[in-house]
C-alpha cells in the first residue's frame, strides 16, 4: 500500500484473500454448475405455473361452487407441470467441451424428437380439457373473459393448447393463417 497525501492508502497488486474461491473461468463452466442451473430453471417453471394460476384464482372471484371445479382445473395444470418438471429435468445438459466432436442428429431423428413433443402435448390437451371446460361452462360471462384472457399466447400461455410454435387459431405467431398462405 502507498500512501497519498490525503493519508488515504491504496492497495497495489494484492492478491486475493487465499480462502477465497478461485476466480472462474466463463468459458468453460463447470458440467455440476450447468446441471444446477437447469434443475433451478425447471423448477422455475412449476413455480410460475403455480403463481399464474393462483393470480388466476383470485382474479376470477370465483363463488364457493366453483372454487372446486377450478380445482380439479388445476390439479390437472400441476399435473402436467410437474410431468414437464421431471422430464426437463432429466434431459442430459449439452456439452461444450472443444476437444469432443459432436454428432448433429438427422432429418429423421429431429422428426422424431418433434413427434414425442406433439404427441406428449396432445396427451396434456386431452388430460385438462375435460377440466377445463367444466369450468368455463361453470363461469359468468365476465368471467370467461377473464379466463381467455390468461390464455392468450402474450407472455406465459395458460392452457396447453396454446403452446409450442402455433398461436391460437392454428395460426404462425406472426403471419396469416395456414389456409390463406
Amino acid at each position: 500500500p502507498t500512501n497519498t497525501p490525503s493519508g488515504l492508502q491504496l492497495a497495489q497488486n494484492d492478491a486475493p484473500p487465499p480462502d477465497g474461491p478461485a476466480p472462474r473461468d466463463l468459458r468453460r463452466r463447470d458440467p455440476g454448475d450447468m446441471a444446477a442451473r437447469m434443475k433451478q430453471m425447471c423448477q422455475d417453471q412449476y413455480a410460475h405455473e403455480t403463481g399464474d394460476l393462483t393470480y388466476l384464482q383470485t382474479r376470477l372471484q370465483l363463488t364457493p361452487a366453483q372454487q372446486s371445479i377450478f380445482q380439479r382445473w388445476q390439479q390437472a395444470k400441476l399435473g402436467i407441470a410437474r410431468r414437464h418438471v421431471d422430464s426437463c429435468a432429466q434431459r442430459p445438459a449439452p456439452t461444450r467441451d472443444r476437444g469432443q466432436t459432436r454428432t448433429m442428429p438427422g432429418p429423421g431423428d429431429m422428426m422424431s424428437r418433434e413427434e414425442d413433443r406433439l404427441k406428449e402435448r396432445l396427451a396434456d390437451i386431452e388430460a385438462e380439457r375435460p377440466a377445463l371446460e367444466a369450468l368455463y361452462n361453470a363461469l359468468s360471462p365476465e368471467q370467461r373473459m377473464e379466463l381467455v384472457r390468461a390464455g392468450r399466447p402474450m407472455g406465459r400461455h395458460m392452457f396447453a393448447d396454446a403452446r409450442g410454435p402455433r398461436g391460437p387459431m392454428g395460426r404462425t405467431p406472426y403471419g396469416p393463417p395456414p389456409s390463406e398462405r
